[in-house]
């Protein structure tokens, strides 16, 4: 079974990182590991960058770091890949230009469009791009 779900970065963050406490972001992160969810390549790697930066700005402890960087492994994520010569690469740069989201946040949106997929996000621009485009968000 597929998962049925695109998960963003802030959702993550927030499920994750103790100082940012989101009771909904934590359901969603108990689903993203029973269930499954489904994320952008670079997501791994945006959620660890961010709770990096937490870390040196004294956000969070190491051992939190530590924590919830393990956590991410518990995680059952579908990574899709996306090769640079690829439609999918050309819809999420021009998803981008029309939306003025970073390329980050429009790899989530085109996933979530070309999966037909619902959307957790925290990103308030990126939320009111996927309504836009009839995306439900979670």
């Amino acid at each position: 079974m597929t998962p049925a779900f695109i998960l963003d970065a802030s959702v993550a963050i927030a499920g994750l990182a103790p100082d940012e406490a989101h009771e909904n972001s934590r359901k969603l992160i108990v689903r993203a590991v029973t269930e499954g969810a489904v994320v952008p390549a670079l997501w791994p790697f945006e959620v660890g960058n961010i709770l990096a930066m937490k870390f040196r700005r004294g956000l969070i402890s190491a051992q939190s770091l530590d924590l919830a960087l393990s956590s991410i492994k518990d995680f059952r994520v579908l990574i899709e890949t996306v090769d640079p010569h690829s439609p999918s690469f050309d819809a999420t740069l021009v998803l981008a230009k029309e939306t003025r989201l970073t390329v980050y946040d429009a790899a989530y949106l085109e996933l979530a469009l070309r999966r037909a997929a619902s959307l957790a996000t925290l990103d308030e621009a990126l939320a009111k791009a996927a309504r836009a485009r009839g995306i439900v968000l979670i």
